[in-house]
Order: C-alpha cells, then structure tokens, then sequence
C-alpha cells in the first residue's frame, strides 16, 4: 500500500510538473518582444518600436512594454540635441520609458541631467528601469494569476523612475540625475535634506581624479544619494571601495567608515580597508579595534569575522596576498549553492576567508606572469599568485607549481586558456593554507514552495482551456497555414 501511495504521488508530481512547464512555453510564446523588435518598426537611436499600431517601450529588465494610450499616428521620440533614448511624445502626453507623465508635449523642454520641463511643472525620469523592491516573489506570482484571468495590467518587476516637480526654476547642477533652482539640491527628483547647491560637489574615490557615483557633500553635510549621513564634510574624505552595489565611504582623519548609508559602529575606529582588489573576495574586510569586520549586504549590518591575524608590520605584495614575518596571509572565496524547491540551484552563502600559509625561507618573486599574477619562489617551492579571480574561473588565489618547466610558460607564453588547462592537468596544485578567519553572507531567495507553484499553475491551466483564446494559443494559427 505504501508503494502504491508513493506511485500515485509521484504520477501527481509529475502531471503538475508537465502542467508547470506548458504553462511557461505557453507563457513565452505569449511574448510579443522578438516579434516586436524583429518586424516591429525602430524609432531610431530610441528604446521605442511601433508594432500592430501600438508603441512599446523597450524596458530593460522587463522587455517591450505596451505604453497604453499612446497615439501610435502622432508618437515620436523626443528630439534634442543631446541623447534621450527613453522619453517619447504623442499628441496627447510625454512619456518615460512605457510610463505616462503629466507633461505637456506642446510645451516639452529638456533641462538637463535627466530633468524635463513644459514651463508648469518639471519631472525627473530617469534613464534606466530599476527593480521594484516591494513587489515580492509570492506578488509577483499572484499578480500574473490575476492578470492571466483579465484582472489587472501584467506585472512589471523594472521601471523606470518618474517624480513630478512643483518648481519651473530648476536648473541642471554638476552632472547626472542632480539639479538645483539656487536654494534646493534635487536628486532624482527629490530635494536633499539641508543641501546648499553653492558649493556642492561629488566626493572623489581614492585615486582622487574620479567622482562617486553615490557619495556626495556641500562642505557641511554628506549625503549618500538622498540619505543625509551623520558625520560633517571634510576634503580628505573619499570613496574607498565599492563591490557589490555596496559603497564604501572613508574618513581617514577619524577612521570612520559607511557602507552606502550604513555607519560602522564608532566603537571599533579607527578601521582600515584590507583588500583593495575584488579578485578572490565576496566581500570587503576591514582591520579595527579588537579584530577583522565586514559589511553583510544580506542583513545590512557589521559583522566581526575574527581575530586580527596582522603584526602591524605585514606588507602587501598582490592584490590578494601579504607577508607577516614568516607567514603569507592570503584572500579567497567561495559560494555555496544547493538545489532549490523550484529545481536548479540556488545561491544560499559567499565567503570570503583569510589563510595562512607558513614560509620559513622567506620569498622571492620571480616575476610578473604574462596575464594577471606574479610568480614566486620559496626554498624549493615555486607558486603562481593569481589575479585574474574567480570571474575568469581561476578559484584558488596561490597555487603551487609542480613542473619547474611551467615557470617560462607563466611568465611568458599564459594565455587565460592555458592557465586553466594548467590548472586542470594538475601541473598547478591549489594551496591548502589554513583558513584564520572567514566573512559570509546568507543569501534568502524568499523561494515559493514548488506545490504553490505547480498548484497555481495548473489551476491557471485548467482555468485557461476554458477561455476562447488562452494564454496566446491562438497564435499557433498563424504558423498553421
């Protein structure tokens, strides 16, 4: 009896299965973006297409968007003497990207660093779509169910942003997204809390020629995009490192630190940036009173990952890798996934640790290697210290060189396929060194339960052969002739 109750429920799992699959091909052949943007007509240099005699908007993250109500006769994309790709006029309204705005198109002016005007009102639109953060997962699943029954507009995770602005009097001020009418700061749109736009200007990074994107003062106030931070603006402030959307803002004269808005907690100032390059971490670590940090982007919050393992003497000598006395400390990472409810695999940690390697004969390096890295020399041991980093699928940051020959090829003849046919045919033996500490981040996917999912699909199934024209399938009578 028990067989039979598993066959029978394994017959179930895979009729949902099948139903969850129909669904989603049924789902894609739905989708007009290739028919769109292979025989639909170009509003050329712009993101708009003219198909059927409606005007679609071409929204990254989320495709080709109808822009209900447009007048497919008289639309247009706006013309300037700079680039503006995503605004589009009608006879009716100016739109952003697929969204209506409450501009008139007879009176339509560009002003700058992505503000318009009509001599009434002015908006922000920006340039590119961002993801909606407050639709969920579970939403987002909820919103196509209602809209495969005709309920609602089709959900859209990517839009562009719109904010409508009272003021006619702004003008445009340093560069992107930012402007100001002489007494207010504008950023995308919105005013900056105390702001004064007479001496406002863009914090550089630490090389001290390049602007943040993000950080930004007025010589009494900083601001990280529109968030007024809580510390004073000073010149020697800069931007110290950025890596995965997280920004890092340093004061070298106090030591303090903010992760984008977030402020490292002062009790462990003054801290210091270890890693300067991305390579072979997930994350950035930071030296400071009573051990290493780290910012998780997952929670938000700092974190100690564990002992200072430096002297105070240790050098530099890679991007990823220093000597203390007889010891090399080094970076690496990894990322753990596992199979998700939904099937695949999913993303649950990143780590970063840092290991130590013992050298009691001291080292010497040899050379730079023809790609990204160096090679070095330890009484016998030879060892290949990369640069190139995960992205290029070289795991490990110090390997060991088992041939002497390879040497030459290293230095002079490495191309990144031969790095990793070395690798691959153990001529370069990754370093097992002994892991000191460790940084991570737990990623939470807000995964739907795979029977949700097959349930709702298959109700939506059902419930779709009974309409007259479910879910596209009347487009397969065009291909039948």
């Amino acid at each position: 009896m028990k067989q039979i109750k598993i066959l029978k429920m394994a017959a179930i799992f895979l009729l949902l299965l099948a139903c969850v699959f129909v669904f989603i091909i049924v789902r894609m052949i739905d989708d007009d973006s290739w028919q769109i943007e292979q025989e639909g007509a170009e509003f050329k240099g712009s993101i708009f297409h003219k198909y059927k005699g409606k005007i679609y908007a071409e929204v990254v993250g989320a495709g080709d968007r109808e822009i209900k109500g447009a007048d497919a006769d008289s639309f247009h994309e706006f013309k300037d003497d700079q680039y503006k790709s995503h605004v589009g006029v009608d006879k009716n309204a100016v739109y952003c990207a697929n969204e209506r705005t409450t501009l008139d198109p007879k009176a339509l002016y560009y002003i700058g660093n992505n503000y318009y005007g009509d001599g009434k009102k002015s908006i922000f639109c920006s340039m590119f779509a961002r993801r909606d953060d407050k639709l969920s997962s579970f939403n987002l699943v909820l919103d196509y169910i209602l809209y495969s029954f005709g309920i609602g507009d089709e959900p859209i995770l990517y839009k562009n942003i719109v904010r409508e602005i009272s003021d006619t009097s702004i003008k445009p001020l340093l560069d992107l997204n930012l402007a100001t009418n002489g007494k207010n700061v504008y950023y995308e749109g919105e005013i900056l809390k105390d702001a004064s736009p007479s001496k406002f200007r863009r914090i550089k990074d630490e090389s001290g020629w390049r602007n943040s994107a993000f950080y930004m003062a007025d010589g009494e106030h900083v601001y990280f995009k529109d968030k007024l931070l809580a510390i004073k603006d000073d010149p020697s402030l800069y931007q110290i490192a950025d890596f995965n959307d997280v920004y890092y803002l340093f004061d070298p004269k106090s030591g303090s630190v903010y992760a984008n808005d977030f402020e490292f907690d002062p009790k462990f100032r003054p801290f210091s940036l270890i890693n300067q390059g991305r390579e072979h971490t997930y994350h950035s670590l930071f030296r400071g009173k009573g051990g290493i940090y780290y910012y998780d982007d997952q929670s938000g919050q700092l974190y100690r990952a564990g002992d200072d393992p430096f002297s105070g003497s240790q050098k530099q000598i890679t991007k990823n890798v220093f000597i203390d006395g007889k010891n090399l400390f080094y970076l690496e990472s990894s990322e753990i996934r596992a199979n998700s409810r939904s099937g695949g695999l999913t993303l649950k940690k990143r780590l970063t640790f840092i290991k130590r390697l013992p050298i009691d004969d001291g080292i010497t390096k040899l050379g730079d290697a023809d790609l990204e890295g160096s090679v070095w020399k330890s009484g016998d041991k030879i060892y290949y210290f990369d640069d190139l980093g995960t992205g290029q699928l070289v795991k490990n940051t110090i390997y060991e060189v088992t041939s002497p020959p390879d040497v030459q090829i290293l230095l002079h003849q490495t191309n990144i396929q031969t790095l990793r046919d070395l690798i691959g045919q153990g001529r370069l033996v990754p370093v097992n060194g002994e892991q000191i500490l460790q940084a991570q981040s737990v990623y939470d996917v807000g995964e739907i339960p795979i029977y949700v999912i097959f349930f709702a699909a298959f109700f939506i199934i059902m419930i779709g052969t009974m309409r007259k024209e479910p879910f596209g399938f009347a487009r397969f009578k065009k291909y039948e002739k």
